[in-house]
């Protein structure tokens, strides 16, 4: 549930936060929809997963919080991601 209006937040508020800082549409619209698309994904195999039940809620918790926290990470490091650089 969390994901879901977290992604609703994105979508709804990062046009305005884009307009005010001179993002164009088209960066914008490849943005969402790649957020969108990682949405979705994510949320297919998260379901299979848990019907397989493959691991303990537990162990499926702190998967997804490891990966997060990866991607957080290496988005982080790879410059020209994000506007900010780690180093």
């Amino acid at each position: 549930m969390f994901a879901l209006s977290a992604n609703c937040l994105f979508v709804t508020t990062m046009p305005s936060y884009g307009y005010e800082n001179g993002v164009s549409t088209s960066q914008l619209s490849i943005v969402i929809a790649a957020t969108s698309t990682c949405s979705v994904v994510s949320k297919v195999l998260n379901g299979f997963i848990v019907d397989r039940k493959i691991f303990s809620a537990l162990m499926h918790a702190s998967l997804a919080l490891l990966m997060c926290a990866t991607a957080v990470l290496v988005a982080a490091l790879i410059p020209g991601i994000v506007g900010n650089k780690l180093y």
